[in-house]
């Protein structure tokens, strides 16, 4: 029996410089910045995305209580983990 799946993809992900895909406009949102549109590089290749994010807490306490006094937020880790294979194309390091 043959195989008769059909696979459609359904994202794909880029690299680009700073900027290079934000919107001008708040109410038009296909009005993209036409200086920085042709920089934004399609990655061929990709078997897997993944994103993480850690949001360090520094935990403050007030002299003689247990509570805690305040919260304070540091800059947050985050990780961007792309595997690709090695089929001609640029390596995603050489397209950062």
């Amino acid at each position: 029996m043959a195989n008769k799946r059909i696979f459609y993809a359904a994202k794909k992900a880029g690299m680009g410089p700073v900027g290079s895909a934000q919107v001008k406009g708040v109410n038009d949102p296909t009005d993209i910045a036409q200086a920085d549109k042709g920089k934004f590089r399609q990655l061929h290749g990709l078997q897997s995305v993944g994103i993480t994010t850690t949001f360090n807490l520094e935990q403050t306490f007030e002299l003689g209580m247990l509570q805690i006094y305040e919260n304070i937020e540091g800059i947050p880790d985050i990780s961007v983990d792309i595997e690709k294979v090695l089929d001609g194309y640029c390596p995603a390091y050489v397209l950062a």
